[in-house]
C-alpha cells in the first residue's frame, strides 16, 4: 500500500483481510515454504525449543535451518536463541 493517504487503520485491515484470506481454507503449507514467511524469530524458536525439543542452534541440522529461514546459509547470522519477544 503506498501513498500519503493510507491511514495507519487503513493499512492494518488490508494486512488482516490479506492473512485472513490467505489462511481461509486452512494452513496453506507449500513445498519449499518457510518458517520465517510467517512467523517472526521469536515463534520460530519457541517452536524449536518447546515442540522438538533443541536447546540451540547448533543442536540443529543444517538442512532444518533451512526449513525455518529462507535461503539460509552457514555465512547468515541466526537470531539470539534466547531471544525476548518482539513488541507489536
Amino acid at each position: 500500500m503506498k501513498g500519503d493517504n493510507k491511514s495507519e487503520d487503513l493499512v492494518a485491515e488490508k494486512i488482516t483481510q490479506d492473512i485472513n484470506q490467505h489462511f481461509s481454507g486452512g494452513y496453506n503449507i507449500i513445498w519449499n515454504d518457510t518458517l520465517n514467511h510467517f512467523l517472526v524469530d521469536f515463534v520460530i524458536i519457541q517452536i524449536l525449543k518447546n515442540h522438538i525439543g533443541y536447546n540451540s542452534w547448533s543442536d540443529i541440522p543444517m538442512d532444518h535451518r533451512e526449513l525455518c529461514y529462507r535461503s539460509y546459509n552457514q555465512k547468515d547470522t541466526l537470531p539470539d536463541w534466547n531471544i525476548e519477544q518482539e513488541g507489536y
